[in-house]
C-alpha cells in the first residue's frame, strides 16, 4: 500500500515538474501572439489605474489583477510578459497537483494519472495553457466547482465558479452546465443528492460574489459603466460570428494535432451509461458526469470563436468524462490501452513538440528591441498590435487592428460600429481620417506585420511616402519631397540621406545638395526646390548590433498566428 502511494506521488512529481519545464524552456523561445501583446497592455493598466473609472476593462478584473503581479517587480520589453506567462505556468503546475490529490478521492489513481497525461499532451494545452490570457484560470476554477459537485459540496462549488466568473465570463458554460446536470437528475432520482435544495445552495453560492463585485465596482465607479462592461461587453463579443469563415480551420487545426479525445467521447459516453441501473449513489454520479461533459462540450461547439486558445475550456469536461470512463474500466495491458497511450499521448505530444519548436521568437524580439531604441528620445509608433504594450499607439482606430477593425475601416457599419469595444482598443475610424491623424501625429515608424498590409490602398500608399524600410520590419520616416513644393515641415530633427533619382542638385534652405548626400535638418519649416521629387531618409545613430539575417522584412514572423 506505501509502496503505490510513494508511486504515485512520484508520477505526480513528475507530471508537474516534466509539465513546468516545458513551459520554462519555451516561453523565452516562443514568438509570441498578437493578442498577447494586447493583453500585456491591458494588465499593465491595472498597474497604474482603476478598472471601469480610469480605462474599461476586457472581462472581470480578478485575473488581470492576478496576472499583473511581476510588473510591479520587472522592467523591461519582453522580461514582464515573461514573467507573467511564467506565473502562469506556476499556476497550472499547482492547480495540477490540486487536480491529482482532490480527484484521486472520486476516481481510480491510475485513471487520474492517464487522463492527466493525455490533456496535458495535447496540444491545446501544452502550446495555449501559458498564453497571456485568463482563460485557463477560470477553467481551473470551474475543474473545481464540477469536483466539488461530485462530493455533494454545493456551496463550495458555486463558490468556485463564481471565482472563475470572475475571471473570465466564458466559465458560463460550466454554470449552466452543472446546472443542467442538477436539473436533469433531480428529475430522474429526486434523492437529497440532487434535490431542489441542492439547485438552490449551488446557485446563490454562485451568484453572491458576482453581486458583491458589481457592488463594489459599482461604489468605486459609475454603475452604468460596470454593468455594460460587466455584461453587454462580454454578450458582444460572445456573439460576433465574424469569424465563422474560419470555424472549420480552427478545429482543424486542433484536430490534426491530436483528434484522439474528441474522437472517443460519444464511445466513452455511451460505455459510462450503457447497462447502468442508476439505482446506487455511484451511478448516478456518473450520470451527473456525463451530463455536465456532455453540456459543457456541446455549448464549446456551437462557440462562433473556436481560436486553439479557446479550447482549453474542454479541460474540464474531458477530465471529468474519462477520469470516469477509466476508473470504470481500469486500464490494463490490452490493444485499447496500447492504442490510447499512442494516440491519445504520445501523438499530441510529438505534434505539440514539432509547433513548440518552431515558433522561434527572437526576429520578433529584435525588431521589437529596435523600434523601443529608435524611439527611446522621441516619436511614437504605429503597428496595429501593442509589440510596445507601455508605450500607446496615437491613432486611433489602430491600436488593434483585428478583423472588425480593419473591415470597419474599409466598409464602415453599424453591425461592424457594434463590435468596437474600446475595452479592445478598437474606434470607429476611416483611412482619411488615419491620414489626418498621422498628418498631425508625430509618428516616427511603422512595424510591419500582416495586420498593416490588410489596411485599405489609400493608407498604405500614405505608407509609402511618408515611410521607408529600414531594417527587418521597421520602417522610419521617410518623407517624400515633391518637385512642385516649395517647402516643407520635418516632422523630427536628426541626420537624412537625400534620395533621388535625378542627378541635378536641389536645394534646401538656401543650401546646395545631392543626391546621396549625408545632411542634418532640424525639426520644423524648411524652404526647398528641387526639379524632381525626392526623399529623405531618416538615418538614426544606434549603437545596436543587428543581425544581418534579419534585414529583410519578414513581416509574418512579428506575431504568432492565433490558429497555429
Amino acid at each position: 500500500m506505501k509502496e503505490n502511494i510513494n508511486k504515485t506521488n512520484l508520477s505526480i512529481i513528475f507530471l508537474c515538474l516534466s509539465y513546468l519545464l516545458f513551459e520554462f524552456l519555451f516561453i523565452p523561445h516562443w514568438t509570441l501572439t498578437a493578442d498577447e501583446f494586447v493583453f500585456a497592455k491591458h494588465i499593465s493598466e491595472y498597474t497604474i489605474g482603476i478598472p471601469y473609472l480610469d480605462f474599461e476593462p476586457y472581462k472581470s478584473v480578478l485575473g488581470h489583477y492576478l496576472l499583473s503581479l511581476p510588473l510591479f517587480f520587472t522592467q523591461g520589453l519582453f522580461e514582464p510578459i515573461f514573467r507573467m506567462k511564467e506565473e502562469i505556468a506556476i499556476i497550472n503546475t499547482a492547480c495540477i497537483a490540486i487536480t491529482c490529490f482532490w480527484s484521486m478521492r472520486l476516481f481510480d489513481k491510475r485513471a487520474v494519472l492517464l487522463t492527466l497525461f493525455a490533456l496535458l499532451a495535447n496540444h491545446y494545452f501544452i502550446i495555449y495553457s501559458t498564453d497571456l490570457r485568463v482563460d485557463l484560470l477560470a477553467t481551473w476554477a470551474c475543474l473545481f466547482s464540477a469536483l466539488a459537485a461530485l462530493q455533494m459540496r454545493w456551496r463550495l462549488s458555486g463558490l468556485l465558479f463564481s471565482i472563475g466568473f470572475l475571471v473570465s465570463q466564458k466559465a458560463l458554460w460550466y454554470f449552466a452546465a452543472i446546472n443542467g446536470s442538477l436539473v436533469f437528475c433531480y428529475a430522474l432520482f429526486r434523492t437529497s443528492s440532487y434535490s431542489l435544495r441542492s439547485i438552490f445552495q449551488f446557485n446563490i453560492a454562485a451568484i453572491i460574489p458576482v453581486v458583491i463585485y458589481l457592488m463594489i465596482w459599482s461604489f468605486i465607479a459609475s454603475p452604468t459603466i460596470v454593468l455594460h462592461n460587466f455584461f453587454y461587453d462580454a454578450y458582444v463579443q460572445a456573439g460576433i460570428d465574424f469569424y465563422l469563415p474560419i470555424y472549420w480551420g480552427c478545429w482543424a487545426t486542433v484536430l490534426s494535432h491530436g483528434p484522439f479525445l474528441f474522437l472517443l467521447w460519444p464511445v466513452a459516453t455511451y460505455l459510462s451509461i450503457a447497462n447502468q441501473s442508476f439505482a446506487d449513489a455511484l451511478s448516478q454520479r456518473r450520470l451527473f458526469i456525463v451530463c455536465v461533459a456532455t453540456i459543457a462540450l456541446i455549448l464549446f461547439i456551437r462557440y462562433k470563436q473556436p481560436f486553439p486558445y479557446n479550447f482549453v475550456f474542454v479541460f474540464p469536461a474531458f477530465f471529468l468524462l474519462y477520469a470516469e470512463f477509466f476508473t470504470l474500466f481500469t486500464p490494463r495491458r490490452s490493444v485499447f490501452f496500447f492504442l490510447f497511450i499512442v494516440a491519445g499521448i504520445f501523438f499530441p505530444f510529438y505534434q505539440s513538440l514539432k509547433g513548440a519548436v518552431s515558433f522561434n521568437g527572437h526576429y520578433q524580439q529584435t525588431i521589437t528591441s529596435l523600434a523601443a531604441t529608435l524611439l527611446k528620445d522621441e516619436g511614437d509608433y504605429v503597428g496595429g498590435i501593442p509589440f510596445l504594450f507601455t508605450k500607446d499607439q496615437p491613432i486611433e482606430g489602430m491600436k488593434n487592428l483585428i478583423g472588425p477593425q480593419i473591415e470597419y475601416i474599409e466598409t464602415p457599419s453599424e453591425k461592424m460600429g457594434q463590435l468596437l469595444l474600446p475595452s479592445l482598443y478598437l474606434a470607429p475610424t476611416s483611412p482619411e481620417k488615419i491620414i489626418d491623424d498621422f498628418e498631425r501625429g508625430s509618428v516616427k515608424l511603422l512595424i510591419s506585420n500582416y495586420r498593416l498590409f490588410s489596411l485599405p490602398p489609400k493608407v498604405i500608399t500614405y505608407f509609402k511616402d511618408h515611410y521607408q524600410h529600414y531594417y527587418g520590419g521597421i520602417y522610419l520616416y521617410a518623407p517624400v519631397i515633391h518637385a512642385n513644393q516649395l517647402s516643407f515641415y520635418l516632422k523630427f530633427g536628426g541626420k537624412y540621406r537625400i534620395e533621388s533619382k535625378s542627378t541635378s542638385r536641389l536645394t534646401i534652405d538656401g543650401k546646395r545638395y545631392h543626391a546621396g548626400q549625408l545632411i542634418e535638418l532640424k525639426k520644423g519649416d524648411h524652404l526647398c526646390y528641387a526639379k524632381k521629387d525626392f526623399r529623405l531618409t531618416m538615418v538614426p545613430d544606434i549603437t545596436m548590433k543587428l543581425n544581418p539575417a534579419y534585414q529583410k522584412d519578414y513581416y509574418l514572423l512579428m506575431n504568432r498566428p492565433i490558429v497555429s
